[in-house]
């Protein structure tokens, strides 16, 4: 199987165990392959494969922090209505 699709099927399987550089590093490695290999098609699809891997993780990232900050400020909500009760 493909280096790169090899990253790309371990992010899908769970995302948290890849991390943003590797999935980075990843898609250049792969579009470097895609560049190189003329003669079959696979290096191209690894390619899109990682690069949409890397959006996803950095979708996923985004996500993540406004859920945060969006749990954080109920928290804060909820704290301030018990205070006036």
């Amino acid at each position: 199987m493909n280096k790169n699709l090899e990253l790309v099927k371990k992010f899908l399987a769970d995302p948290l165990s890849v991390s943003q550089e590797e999935l980075k590093a990843n898609a250049k490695d792969a579009a470097d392959e895609a560049i190189k290999g003329t003669e079959s098609l696979v290096p191209s699809y690894a390619y899109k494969a990682a690069v949409s891997a890397f959006s996803a993780a950095s979708a996923y990232d985004d996500a993540i922090a406004r859920s945060t900050e969006a749990v954080a400020s109920c928290e804060e909500a909820l704290a301030k209505e018990e205070k006036r009760q």
